[in-house]
């Protein structure tokens, strides 16, 4: 499944490059799916890497660096989504949390602010601060990004439409199973929520 959704991104990518350089989304949707490569390429070299000496922590770097990104890059689609012509870079203040997200992480061998412990299973994983503030400011973001999401595709097709409930589903799928895992009220790895993007991408 995760190499599966790599190569998605990989041909999104692609695609908007070749075929859609001018269409006025592009940046944006890029951004989106560079996030979702990281995200993913991290995963699978853990999952390579996962009787090897290296920490499993270094491999969650190159994840994080995808996972703190998203909610930005979403929410910016999001924004483009509902105004086309809003400008993305008023926004560029949404970056602040999440490098400072991985700068905390990046270090965190140091003070431990991010993860006290870390494992792949979320149940057994102990979080520092940080990965508190970092938690919900990205929910937050994402929340705002689907409700943007909602609210414009009602303008554009009406409540009940099929593209309308495609959009709740395909946002709320997700953001739910993340916060019930990152609550700890479900048991689940760190491999489930990048499955449910695949599924996501399939409804958008």
């Amino acid at each position: 499944f995760l190499v599966f959704g790599l190569i998605i991104d990989l041909f999104m990518i692609l695609h908007l490059n070749v075929k859609l350089k001018n269409n006025r989304f592009n940046r944006v949707m890029n951004f989106v799916y560079f996030t979702l490569v990281f995200y993913f390429s991290g995963l699978i070299l853990q999952l390579l890497f996962i009787n090897s000496q290296i920490p499993q922590i270094y491999f969650d770097y190159i994840t994080y660096i995808g996972a703190n990104l998203l909610p930005v890059a979403i929410i910016f689609m999001a924004l483009k989504y509902f105004n086309e012509n809003i400008k993305i870079k008023r926004f560029y203040f949404l970056f602040f949390i999440p490098i400072v997200s991985l700068i905390m992480l990046f270090t965190n061998d140091i003070h431990n602010l991010f993860y006290i412990k870390y494992s792949t299973q979320i149940k057994e994983s102990i979080y520092g601060p940080m990965f508190y503030v970092y938690s919900i400011y990205s929910y937050t973001l994402l929340a705002i990004s689907m409700v943007l999401l909602i609210v414009s595709s009602i303008k554009k097709s009406g409540f009940f439409s099929r593209p309308t409930m495609l959009i709740v589903l395909g946002s709320c799928i997700p953001l739910v199973i993340n916060v019930l895992g990152t609550l700890k009220i479900i048991s689940m790895s760190i491999y489930i929520t990048p499955i449910t993007f695949i599924f996501t991408k399939s409804l958008l």
